[in-house]
């Protein structure tokens, strides 16, 4: 009696592991349809809904770590791939451990993976050539990264057919009718342009979330005919960045912008900001920046203001990027001068896409309307709009350089009827060539 119930018992117990192992192989099947699909939300919510049966096999945690991944989930990626390399010390899966450590920006620890990889060969694993390719690729790109100063030069020659945002009109009507011709600083000057910029930078990693960073950009603006339009600008910088989560980054900071006229200082902004940004999806992010700054002229005094500035932003990448960018600001004259106060609030798109190999593209379109608080020489509102379309062609098929063709027009309107006041309207054409080298 009690053999036949041992049997029986057994049986069951035997027929109880097929069908457990039956829905196992089906769930990971099932989890394979989503990866190939490339349905990374779906296939992480099944997983974390298998993990309680599963985790520990090595096929599941191998999927399981492409949902997490796929899905903008990287620490569980990181989690599920560390289990997967305990078991398979020698897999070319590490790979995949190291690239979750990269997105968690844990990037010693993306580089212990892959040096792991290169030595596991002596160690008898076998890896294709596109595979060590990959590693030693990606362990160029981790360095790179991993490096706490960056640096480059521009240098640029163009073309601008109105250099100082100056007036169409050889002349100007006031309220009986009088002709007044324009001093010729008034009116729109063309010129060819040759650019020279300077960038470092430093980051100081204080741990895996915290930073600072410090950056220094110095800019030189010359042009062939008139020197007396030539420009210089320091800009300095540092921040503070905090990464609360895998999806959410702070920043704050203060920075200073001294800026050259025809060799005299003529303006300085010393500013203080702030940023957040919270990634949505794998694909899509969203922020606010805002700002305060304080900007002094040192030539016309009762100009003085104070700058309030916020400004909002969502980002689509799958292919091409879109970014949608809404920005506000208020100035505000310190003597009290309302006319030079003025709002404004802007609506810019901009697209970046691939266009063949090592070509990439870039379009802006900005809408921007302009306020003022006060009544201004003529006794009118310059209450205005701002239009903008610049476009830029990148090839980066050099080592370390990119070249860039870059076209700009920009028209300023006002909104009022006075014949006088359309002094403060311009159009402007911008064509540049650049070449940017990083080292």
């Amino acid at each position: 009696m009690n053999s036949t119930l041992s049997k029986v018992s057994l049986s069951l117990s035997v027929l109880l592991f097929i069908n457990i192992a039956q829905a196992n192989t089906q769930s990971i099947k099932q989890l394979e349809v989503l990866l190939v699909a490339k349905e990374y939300e779906k296939a992480f919510v099944l997983a974390d809904q298998l993990y309680y049966d599963l985790a520990g096999e090595v096929e599941f945690d191998f999927l399981a770590g492409l949902a997490a991944y796929g899905a903008g989930k990287y620490h569980e990626a990181v989690f599920a791939f560390e289990r997967v390399v305990i078991l398979q010390p020698l897999s070319f899966r590490r790979y995949y451990l190291a690239l979750s450590y990269q997105k968690i920006n844990n990037l010693g620890a993306a580089l212990n993976e892959l040096d792991t990889l290169l030595d596991s060969q002596k160690r008898g694993a076998v890896f294709t050539d596109e595979q060590i390719s990959q590693i030693s690729l990606k362990h160029a790109d981790i360095s790179n990264l991993k490096r706490n100063f960056y640096q480059y030069i521009t240098l640029a020659i163009g073309s601008d057919n109105n250099i100082n945002s100056g007036s169409s009109l050889d002349n100007i009507e006031l309220f009986d009718g009088t002709l007044i011709p324009l001093f010729d600083s008034s009116k729109a000057i063309s010129d060819s342009t040759l650019l020279a910029r300077y960038h470092g930078d430093y980051v100081h990693n204080i741990n895996q979330n915290q930073s600072l960073k410090f950056d220094f950009t110095i800019q030189q603006t010359r042009y062939q005919s008139n020197s007396d339009q030539n420009r210089s600008l320091i800009d300095a910088k540092v921040s503070y960045k905090y990464r609360v989560s895998p999806d959410t980054l702070l920043n704050i900071g203060a920075g200073t912008i001294p800026f050259w006229l025809a060799g005299d200082r003529y303006i300085t902004q010393n500013s203080v900001f702030a940023g957040w940004e919270q990634k949505i999806t794998s694909n899509s992010t969203f922020g606010v920046n805002g700002l305060y700054a304080d900007v002094e002229h040192h030539v016309y005094e009762s100009l003085d203001l104070e700058r309030y500035q916020l400004n909002t932003y969502y980002r689509y990448a799958k292919g091409v990027q879109h970014s949608f960018i809404l920005n506000t600001y208020q100035d505000k004259n310190k003597f009290g001068l309302k006319f030079n106060n003025k709002t404004s609030v802007g609506l810019i798109y901009v697209l970046d896409y691939p266009i063949h190999q090592k070509y990439t593209g870039n379009l802006m379109l900005m809408h921007e309307q302009q306020q003022y608080d006060g009544l201004n020489t003529f006794n009118e509102y310059s209450d205005s709009s701002l239009n903008m379309i610049a476009s830029r062609f990148s090839y980066t098929g050099f080592s370390e350089q990119v070249l860039q063709l870059q076209l700009s027009y920009q028209s300023k309107n006002v909104e009022s009827d006075l014949a006088s006041m359309k002094i403060y309207e311009y159009h402007r054409f911008e064509a540049n060539v650049k070449w940017k080298y990083n080292f």
